[in-house]
């Protein structure tokens, strides 16, 4: 009889273990399948997003094979968004993004593609920097780094930035409107003229200026 016992235990432990077991897998499985889309990293071709829409801008945030960045963009700049599934774009100098998916209550999600705009990346070469690659030229892109840019940068003391730098510049997302709170920061201060390298370091370390990843 105990022998009975203990063997039928034994039946009942193992179904619910391999239930448990099952159950996990199926969780596992389920959350996979649902949150594909908004997992940092992973092996996503083309790049997926996610977005919401705030204050007249829509807040995005792209994620590729082993990286994600956030930006803002002002509606205005991605034109019309769909109502449910569709598509819509974005173009700059550097290049173009085109956007798949569903835009719903202000949310919305799917695949993007870049593509970058050849000329620019041939200015760029001209000017030295050798041959970017297509994450550096995503980069560039989403910090809106244009012609213009260089001109500006030239206007407040900075006439030679080194690929490092312009690596450095693009992956923080230091553009015009961050780099010019940055000098009139530095001017209020100490009048002084900061280094690239400096305003690289404050705004991957924060500073108190409070300038946020979806800054403009």
């Amino acid at each position: 009889m105990k022998k009975l016992l203990v063997a039928v235990l034994s039946v009942i432990l193992a179904a619910a273990t391999t239930f448990t077991a099952k159950s996990q897998e199926k969780v596992k499985t389920e959350n996979r399948n649902d949150d594909a889309w908004s997992n940092s990293g992973g092996n996503h071709v083309p790049g997926t997003w996610m977005a919401y829409i705030e204050d007249q801008k829509v807040y995005i945030r792209f994620t590729g094979e082993d990286w994600s960045a956030e930006r803002s963009f002002p509606i205005a700049e991605l034109g019309t968004l769909p109502t449910g599934d569709g598509t819509f774009a974005l173009t700059r100098e550097a290049g173009a993004i085109t956007f798949k998916g569903t835009f719903e209550g202000g949310k919305g999600h799917g695949f993007y593609t870049f593509a970058e705009n050849a000329p620019f990346k041939s200015y760029l070469e001209e000017k030295g920097y050798s041959a970017p690659d297509k994450e550096l030229m995503l980069n560039i892109f989403l910090t809106d780094v244009n012609k213009s840019y260089f001109e500006f940068m030239k206007a407040n003391g900075y006439d030679e930035i080194s690929n490092s730098q312009l690596k450095d510049l693009a992956q923080q997302n230091l553009n015009r409107k961050v780099l010019g709170d940055y000098f009139n920061l530095f001017k209020t201060e100490d009048g002084g003229h900061p280094s690239i390298e400096k305003m690289v370091d404050l705004r991957e370390h924060g500073s108190h200026t409070h300038i946020h990843t979806h800054s403009l």
